[in-house]
């Protein structure tokens, strides 16, 4: 593995980091513009900035790798002191519709992580699709509008694209407020009534919103899923995005923040939660999803302790065989499979799309 690459995963590192390690490899001949061109791409220069500043080693970077890691994370800071004060007034909105939710990803995850290290663009929100009205209401009565933001600039949804998008995507169309606090300008809610990109998974929706729990960080709190059910929502929502081929094209299918949001759940798993963790795996049939975030976080970080590697090898028996390499477009039904084979190779690299071969499904299936 390049030096650069190790640099960058060991930076991500932030609760594990080898600190002579990193020392080592800031000492070292590196190409530190492309360091820092893949820590700001990949969304974890706030993190890296925590790593470096935990371990007194920002004095080995230059200057302007130095204060650009610093603006990140100060930004990152401003923005999510703001984000939580928005989840925290949603999540008692929420709570007066006396219906089932749970806030998804990042909604949770700004509380996790160190402050400065974890930002998101939106809040997403999951409820049954028959609530969406109720829900509709509600957010439109506290100045939220459906629409979408480009540049900045807000543009109100047509009645078409709001229906297109329950029927089609399994979500509904963005809802916005300006809300002009420090570091956000917006407030943009998703409301998903589906796990994947379709709406036809009620039962699957039933039995992760009835399994949720309310988590409190001081003053704040949030309703969300359980450990558990967390965990495999986001290898869930990371594998759709990974193995679908638009996504590929515009080159949003894998990002490092996405397999670090998962390590920072997993490293420490016990035996005991492993085993609740493969049971819930199998009462949802997600081997697929979840295989191939574990496979891939291991190949990132090497942390599978023993008994997460023994899960991995348990959902292995459940799996594609082409889990691991293959690309799908549901647009068309193509299927691409992947000649690049070293997944931390796949993902620093940018052209990545140009490493698929498209194959017809007769022929994967009797590979």
């Amino acid at each position: 593995m390049k030096k650069e690459k190790e640099l960058i995963l060991e930076l991500c590192k932030y609760n594990q980091t080898n600190k002579d390690k990193l020392e080592v490899l800031l000492k070292s001949d590196i190409d530190f513009p492309y360091v820092l061109g893949q820590l700001l791409f990949n969304r974890v220069g706030g993190v890296a900035y925590h790593t470096l500043k935990k371990f007194n080693l920002l004095g080995l970077l230059n200057r302007e790798i130095r204060n650009t890691l610093q603006t990140i994370y100060l930004a990152n800071t401003e923005k999510t002191i703001s984000f939580k004060v928005i989840i925290d007034s949603l999540n008692t909105d929420f709570e007066s519709l006396k219906i089932p939710y749970a806030f998804l990803k990042g909604s949770l995850l700004c509380f996790l992580y160190p402050l400065g290290c974890r930002t998101s663009n939106d809040i997403d929100v999951l409820i049954n699709a028959e609530d969406i009205d109720v829900v509709s209401e509600m957010l439109v009565s506290k100045g939220y509008e459906q629409g979408y933001l480009k540049n900045g600039v807000f543009t109100k949804a047509s009645r078409n694209e709001i229906i297109t998008s329950r029927m089609m995507r399994g979500e509904t169309v963005p809802f916005i407020k300006r809300v002009d606090f420090p570091g956000m300008e917006y407030a943009e809610i998703d409301i998903n009534i589906s796990l994947d990109y379709k709406n036809d998974e009620k039962s699957l929706v039933d039995k992760i919103l009835g399994n949720c729990c309310t988590y409190s960080y001081g003053i704040n709190s949030v309703r969300a899923l359980d450990k558990y059910d967390f965990i495999i929502q986001l290898c869930s929502h990371l594998y759709k995005e990974a193995t679908v081929y638009p996504w590929v094209k515009m080159g949003r299918d894998l990002s490092l923040y996405k397999f670090l949001d998962i390590y920072m759940l997993v490293f420490e798993l016990s035996e005991e939660d492993c085993v609740f963790l493969y049971s819930r795996i199998c009462d949802l049939c997600l081997f697929n999803e979840c295989y191939y975030s574990l496979v891939y976080i291991n190949a990132l970080f090497a942390i599978l302790n023993d008994s997460l590697y023994f899960t991995m090898l348990e959902l292995s028996l459940n799996a594609d065989g082409y889990v691991m390499s293959k690309v799908i477009s549901p647009e068309n039904g193509k299927i691409y499979i992947y000649n690049e084979h070293n997944l931390v190779n796949r993902l620093f690299d940018f052209n990545r799309k140009n490493k698929l071969e498209e194959r017809n499904n007769a022929k994967v299936e009797n590979d």
